[in-house]
């Protein structure tokens, strides 16, 4: 499919003749309908023309979406489905913004070119085809992805998501976190991100949208993560300070290691309740301790009793959740888990302090509770 050029400008001129004869009529579709797909990848709506509605996930002038430049190539979700839109006016034009609720109209079409692979966009004549409904409706969350999660399919092209891992590969346009070999992280022709400040062995925190490069049919594979902005990336350069101490079967601690004695036994430091600022993005690592092959529950309450996070409902494994690239760093059978200060809806936890509560339940019935206070601090501003 060609649309690019002195070819886009052909299609352009005659839709625009259909368009007075009064012959095409655009039906109001959900953009999970229009990402429907095929055994060859390809959208059951390919080649007609919808309108469909979202919240704007990756704004006007960030992706270069080709040759020649000029045009505007934007992202859109609803209903947890995202898609591209293409435009053939300058981003300036396009007045929306991140967070805006919009209705487009356009040919749906899959585009294949130097700078996408098979990707599902609606192709806009011109920037009226894309009207503001409402002026920051909201931000859409993105869809949380376990490392484990790995391949990433069709059905979450366009998708806003986050995942958290190791770097084990870096380049100049490109990362591969451990465990999420595919997709990788992809600078993707946005020159709002810079890779270059990271390195292999970096812990990331990143965001960023589903984007596909496969130019071979059937258009199944060859997804990224491509970020919007260079606060979608959050990394760390230091290993957390391991927090242990465990003299039971079923342990929270906050302790440091001060020392290791001569036995290999780990010299704990004062046990205080954690800070941390989620509102500048830091983390708080949960270390915890159970008996092997116990159903572990991690939750998170306020101090009037009301949950507010599950960080864990699984079976205990001895490093439950710890990147590989940490193991050598700690000689103990513990599993740790991650806080970034959010709900269950994903939204900031207020200042102040909450409990972590671990119950683990062992293969015979018994059950052990514990729990241990932490405190989620601001900054003054």
């Amino acid at each position: 499919m060609t649309r690019r050029g002195k070819h886009g400008a052909v299609a352009a001129l005659a839709l625009a003749a259909l368009l007075v004869a009064g012959v095409v009529a655009a039906q109001e579709l959900t953009i999970c309908e229009v990402q429907q797909y095929d055994a060859s990848g390809y959208s059951p709506y390919n080649g007609e023309t919808v309108t469909v509605r979202g919240i704007v996930t990756f704004p006007p002038g960030y992706i270069v979406p080709g040759d020649p430049p000029g045009h505007t190539s934007m992202y859109i979700q609803s209903g947890g489905c995202g898609i591209n839109v293409f435009c053939y006016d300058e981003p300036a034009l396009v007045n929306v913004a991140l967070g805006d609720s919009v209705i487009v109209t356009g040919q749906v079409e899959e585009y294949v070119g130097s700078s996408a692979g098979c990707t599902t966009e609606i192709s806009c004549d011109s920037a009226a085809d894309i009207v503001l409904l409402v002026e920051g409706a909201r931000f859409v969350e993105p869809l949380e992805l376990a490392l484990s999660d790995g391949m990433i399919g069709e059905d979450l092209e366009g998708v806003l998501v986050r995942t958290v891992g190791v770097i084990t590969l870096h380049q100049d346009f490109k990362i591969e976190l451990d465990g999420l070999d595919d997709p990788v992280i992809y600078q993707g022709y946005n020159d709002s991100v810079n890779f270059n400040v990271f390195e292999v062995g970096d812990t990331l925190d990143v965001a960023g949208v589903v984007l596909q490069y496969d130019r071979n049919s059937p258009y199944l594979e060859g997804y990224e993560i491509v970020p919007r902005f260079q606060s979608d990336m959050i990394h760390y350069t230091s290993t957390p300070a391991p927090y242990v101490g465990f003299s039971s079967d079923v342990e929270i601690s906050f302790c440091e290691i001060t020392a290791i004695d001569t036995t290999g036994t780990a010299v704990l430091g004062e046990t205080k309740a954690p800070v941390f600022y989620p509102d500048i993005g830091e983390i708080l690592p949960i270390y915890y301790k159970a008996p092997a092959e116990s159903r572990t529950i991690m939750k998170l309450y306020d101090l009037q009793g009301r949950l507010v996070r599950t960080l864990l409902d699984e079976d205990y494994d001895g490093y439950s959740g710890l990147p590989n690239h940490y193991e050598r760093l700690f000689p103990y059978t513990m599993g740790v888990r991650g806080w970034d200060g959010r709900d269950d809806l994903r939204r900031l936890a207020p200042a102040g302090t909450y409990i972590c509560r671990l119950e683990a339940t062992e293969s015979g019935g018994s059950t052990e509770v514990v729990t241990a206070p932490l405190v989620v601090g601001a900054r003054l501003k």
